[in-house]
């Protein structure tokens, strides 16, 4: 048997590059394949406002970023370590 669970990617579809990223309307999301963590950019701001820096950051490879609006949650994948890691949103902690 298999449970569903509804999976946004910020309820917009996007497009892509090597460097991936996703928006809420608020805030554009950019996982760093080549570096060591995510950016979380500002509209409003128009620029950069804070780089997350997980575990394990040091081996780069962030590739997919994930919201789940029905538990307040984004997740951001690391492939050169095979983790998965999550945060609460719209706070990132």
């Amino acid at each position: 048997r298999t449970r569903r669970t509804t999976v946004t990617a910020c309820g917009k579809p996007s497009t892509t590059g090597s460097q991936g990223s996703d928006t809420d309307g608020k805030f554009i999301i950019m996982p760093l394949l080549d570096d060591t963590g995510f950016d979380i950019f500002s509209l409003e701001e128009k620029k950069v406002i804070k780089r997350i820096n997980p575990p394990n950051s040091k081996k780069v490879g962030f590739a997919e970023g994930l919201f789940i609006p029905e538990k307040n949650i984004f997740l951001v994948s690391q492939m050169t370590c095979a983790n998965l890691y999550e945060y609460s949103y719209p706070d990132f902690v």
